[in-house]
């Protein structure tokens, strides 16, 4: 089953789906600028994504989640007093 998440083409003209044949292409400038803005990532994270998982946007997406490498701050041990 796809997954589906609503972004917009680096060619432009207007959202559609991106789906499983979605494509990541580093190869220009505006493309790696336009997935940087598009999963809100930095260029060194998204050439490491991209080398880890390849170059489906769905995938590299998956990776790039935030929960995925960052672990939520534990919450503080209260003694039981016992």
């Amino acid at each position: 089953m796809a997954t589906n998440y609503d972004v917009g083409p680096p060619s432009g003209g207007g959202s559609r789906k991106l789906d499983t044949r979605g494509v990541i292409d580093l190869g220009g400038a505006h493309d790696m600028a336009y997935w940087v803005k598009a999963l809100d990532t930095t260029p060194e994270k998204l050439r490491a994504a991209v080398q880890a998982v390849g170059t489906d946007a769905v995938k590299v997406t998956e990776y790039l989640k935030p929960d995925r490498n960052e672990q939520p701050p534990s919450s503080p041990q209260i003694p039981d007093g016992g």
